[in-house]
């Protein structure tokens, strides 16, 4: 008698409260890391009445809400507790993004139901880019990438380069709503970007295996703007089995044309082997060069149709000039 009795709402204000110093203490002297803070956000946030929580996104928008739609005690909330942390209110954003987005990518496969159960390598920026990647690219890239990041086997560097070649698909209509697109049915430069894309992830995983690539010896490819604007999809580098480094050109078509002939021509007398890498059944063979070797890409694997014939005078000063330019950034 005569104690005040204080409220279930009061005793959860006093219990944030204690947390977010404490959280604020740990993160100071490096005890807690972003999946800890990303944990402690979500807890505070499911404690809300709806009225203070985010509404769920609409499909197909990108990783923004409206600042209408955020309520004004969760902006406050989380500018007091960066406050404590001594660090920018976006990355508690970024940290709450990266924490649902594990969530829903590996949480199934891999029962992540929790922040704690994000393994640790997994950093918010890795994990950002690997929903943005799944938000446009195929099926295939998509479960390719995320297996790879979940068991430490891709680089947050690589990652970037998967979105940097991926991202077209991506059509802005104000800085904060892009959307994304699948497999735009009706664009054809973004289907053949998708092509290449897929194609390029395909050849890779081909070359890192264990036993001889469809290349005939195991390796790295590499591919960007540089080695595009002269003319070369994809540059591969294959080791035989008596060590010997075979150079390969690869030109990507969705669809074989007899206009392809003379580049692939100028190709073949360079490197070691050329290719065109295609998606399309070639009834005429005879409209690629006879010298060329045809990959295909259907049913989701490469298949060898034809090998090419190894050009025995390569000309290696211009195999060098693509090698400095496949690992410059344009």
């Amino acid at each position: 008698m005569g104690q005040i009795e204080i409220s279930l709402d009061d005793k959860k204000l006093k219990y944030f409260e204690r947390q977010k110093r404490r959280v604020g203490f740990e993160w100071k002297h490096n005890i807690a890391d972003w999946r800890r803070v990303a944990e402690f956000i979500l807890e505070w946030e499911g404690a809300q009445p709806e009225s203070q929580k985010i509404p769920p996104k609409t499909p197909g928008l990108g990783n923004q809400h409206d600042e209408e739609s955020i309520p004004n005690g969760m902006n406050q909330w989380l500018e007091s507790l960066a406050k404590e942390m001594e660090i920018q209110v976006s990355n508690l954003w970024r940290y709450r993004k990266a924490a649902q987005s594990a969530i829903q990518l590996w949480g199934d496969k891999y029962e992540i139901k929790s922040c704690n159960s994000i393994p640790k390598h997994m950093s918010p920026e890795s994990i950002e880019l690997v929903e943005k990647i799944s938000r446009a690219a195929p099926s295939e890239v998509v479960n390719d990438i995320t297996e790879r990041l979940y068991q430490k086997a891709i680089t947050r560097s690589e990652l970037r380069k998967i979105w940097q070649n991926i991202r077209h698909v991506v059509k802005t209509e104000s800085c904060n709503n892009p959307i994304y697109y699948k497999l735009p049915p009706t664009d054809i430069y973004r289907r053949d970007k998708l092509f290449e894309e897929l194609c390029f992830e395909f050849l890779r995983k081909n070359l890192m295996a264990g036993s001889p690539s469809i290349l005939k010896g195991c390796g790295k490819c590499y591919a960007n703007e540089n080695i595009k604007e002269q003319g070369l999809d994809i540059l591969a580098m294959a080791k035989d089995e008596n060590e010997c480094v075979f150079y390969h050109a690869i030109v990507i078509r969705s669809t074989a044309q007899k206009k392809d002939s003379q580049p692939l021509i100028d190709l073949y007398e360079n490197f070691d082997f050329t290719w065109i890498l295609t998606s399309n059944i070639i009834e005429n063979e005879q409209l690629i060069p006879s010298k060329v070797g045809i990959m295909q890409f259907t049913d989701k694997s490469l298949k060898l149709i034809r090998y090419p014939v190894q050009n025995q005078n390569p000309d290696l000063t211009i195999i060098c000039r693509y090698l400095i330019t496949s690992i410059i950034p344009k």
